[in-house]
């Protein structure tokens, strides 16, 4: 936020000079029009990559000393496709990360205290997983936080301590909301484009290819193309001498409180 801050202090200055300058005829309308149609953008840039950390401090990658990675999904659990999900990690003796929304835990409860019972971290997506989330105020966005907390601690035993943002999209509204909470945020280390990728095999060698020591792996247990992509891709993973560890071993954090 402190990044956000400064912008936004410099974009001040700027823009007041660059009207100064207008009224006194030194420059065209076009050059404070533009300042702010130029700042505007960056910050819906970084809006849109939680990398940044403009807005917020967000773990996107986790410790590098070793060859290990870590898997994540998003927005379940959902009776069609975690539960085979879930059986492939099982198979392949692998523990994930699943940042659930509320009211999918809400509808598929069995699901998520399988996820648990089976040594699974069950993170915070909010409650809703509102397209207008990013335009809630923050005492929305808090209420949303702490209904998932409840549902999550139902299940768990235990608060969460993970929490990723919607479509990973963080503002100000969302990091005065998370100063009131005491969430690690975390983001990934690249986009897996799971739900955009058709070819199989063009997925798994793209992040073949952009795979590094500590890299989160972002995927959505909504999408059915991961029934066929994710034992292929834990082979693929394995075979290039990775390992695949828990989330909170990867960032040497605590899941839950």
């Amino acid at each position: 936020m402190i990044k956000y801050y400064i912008s936004l202090a410099l974009f001040i200055i700027l823009e007041a000079a660059s009207i100064v300058l207008f009224y006194h005829n030194y420059i065209s309308l076009i050059i404070p029009i533009a300042c702010v149609i130029i700042y505007i953008s960056l910050l819906a840039f970084f809006s849109f990559n939680i990398s940044s950390q403009f807005y917020i401090p967000a773990i996107c990658s986790g410790s590098q000393k070793k060859k290990h990675i870590s898997l994540t999904f998003d927005d379940g659990p959902l009776r069609k496709y975690t539960p085979e999900i879930l059986d492939i990690l099982a198979s392949h003796k692998v523990k994930a990360a699943f940042f659930c929304t509320g009211k999918s835990i809400k509808l598929n409860k069995d699901i998520a205290e399988r996820i648990s019972a089976e040594g699974h971290i069950i993170g915070n997506h909010t409650w809703s997983h509102s397209y207008w989330f990013d335009f809630f105020t923050s005492k929305m966005m808090v209420n949303e936080l702490n209904e998932t907390d409840k549902i999550i601690k139902e299940i768990t035993g235990n608060k969460p301590l993970f929490f990723r943002p919607p479509y990973g999209v963080t503002n100000p509204s969302l990091s005065r909301a998370l100063k009131k909470m005491d969430y690690t945020v975390i983001g990934w280390s690249f986009r897996t484009y799971d739900t955009i990728i058709k070819d199989q095999k063009k997925m798994i060698d793209r992040i073949l290819r952009k795979i590094d020591n500590g890299s989160i792996l972002n995927f959505h247990d909504y999408n059915q193309k991961m029934i066929s992509i994710l034992p292929e891709l834990i082979n693929a993973v394995r075979n290039e001498g990775f390992s695949i560890e828990p989330l909170n071993i990867l960032i040497e954090r605590k899941p839950y409180v």
